[in-house]
């Protein structure tokens, strides 16, 4: 049923113009993984377990996201199919507040 699934996904996604050569490559890899844990729609815990299969943080994160597409497509047709939650890896980085000197500080920096 997982198969099938994503035979379709593929098949829409590229009537609309995408190529997709890793995403296919990525969902029946997935896929594969599922169906021998038994499972016939996507399941949350299992794609967060294959995505984290790899070795670098941004991987995970990228093949998480091609996961959750699929889910959420998946999905509309079928509500047994879960969809694993969003930023499950690679923490967003949050930049420091910059400092804005004054006129008067800069001056008193310049004069030392």
């Amino acid at each position: 049923m997982l198969m099938p699934a994503v035979d379709t996904y593929l098949a829409v996604r590229r009537a609309a113009g995408y190529k997709l050569r890793d995403v296919e490559r990525y969902l029946r890899e997935f896929a594969h993984f599922a169906t021998t844990r038994g499972e016939d729609h996507v399941v949350a815990q299992t794609a967060i377990r294959w995505a984290a299969r790899t070795p670098s943080e941004a991987q995970r994160a990228e093949r998480l996201s091609i996961v959750i597409r699929f889910a959420r497509f998946a999905h509309a047709e079928d509500p047994r199919h879960e969809i694993p939650p969003e930023r499950q890896f690679c923490r967003r980085h949050r930049r420091p507040v910059p400092y804005i000197f004054a006129a008067e500080e800069i001056q008193s920096l310049l004069a030392q």
